[in-house]
């Protein structure tokens, strides 16, 4: 992890800020009811040796972080703003980062999760970020699948109960002991071509859409 930039105001604020993250995060996390759906579909779709893409909306970020510290991803963190404090948070949760956004750093950051991916680790993308629109599948995740031949694995999250803030992405911070359901669809690799089509992208949205729709059946 690079090194903070700025004075040591700036780097205090990303120690404090990022062990308080931590810290608050661990102690909501460890208090949600989490139920991963349909049973089994967890084990199977993280095999050692099998490295696929996990796509969610970024809304719903902070419970897949939460629950797959222990699957070894690498997610894309942004340059921008607070990233060095999400990084570490990150980190702290079991999440390596590969620093870049769809504005900046992005292709040296993607370059580096393809590479990743043809070594079998698992990468975890919000295709609708780092700033939307909401739900509008960016192209990333699916070109780093077409290049290795990993698949894509939708990933769907409800709540019943949670802080949803007033952000593009109404970003959803579930409440203590809340219950939180976690709803995996089919691995889908991309047909192997010279460039992702809208088409291509509308249909991965619309399988997270689908995973979404079983969590919300899953918690009712």
């Amino acid at each position: 992890m690079s090194a903070p930039r700025g004075g040591w105001r700036q780097r205090l604020k990303i120690v404090i800020a990022s062990a308080l993250g931590y810290l608050l995060i661990r102690a909501l996390g460890s208090s949600w009811r989490v139920r991963f759906v349909p049973d089994g579909a967890r084990a199977r779709s993280f095999v050692p040796g099998h490295g696929c893409v996990l796509a969610t909306w970024h809304g719903v970020l902070l419970p897949v972080v939460y629950t797959h510290g222990d699957v070894g991803m690498l997610g894309m963190i942004s340059q921008h703003g607070d990233g060095e404090i999400i990084a570490r948070i990150a980190k702290r949760l079991g999440i390596d980062g590969a620093r870049g956004s769809s504005s900046r750093g992005g292709g040296a950051a993607l370059r580096a999760m393809i590479e990743a991916l043809e070594q079998d680790r698992v990468l975890g993308f919000t295709p609708d970020g780092p700033r939307g629109p909401a739900r509008a599948f960016q192209p990333g995740a699916l070109i780093a699948s077409q290049r290795t031949g990993r698949p894509v694995l939708p990933v769907g999250v409800a709540v019943d109960r949670a802080w949803i803030f007033r952000s593009w992405d109404r970003f959803t911070l579930p409440k203590p002991f809340a219950r939180v359901v976690i709803a995996y669809g089919p691995l889908t690799a991309m047909s192997p071509g010279d460039r992702v089509a809208e088409a291509d992208q509308q249909r991965f949205a619309a399988l997270i859409d689908d995973a979404t729709r079983t969590a919300e059946a899953a918690l009712a």
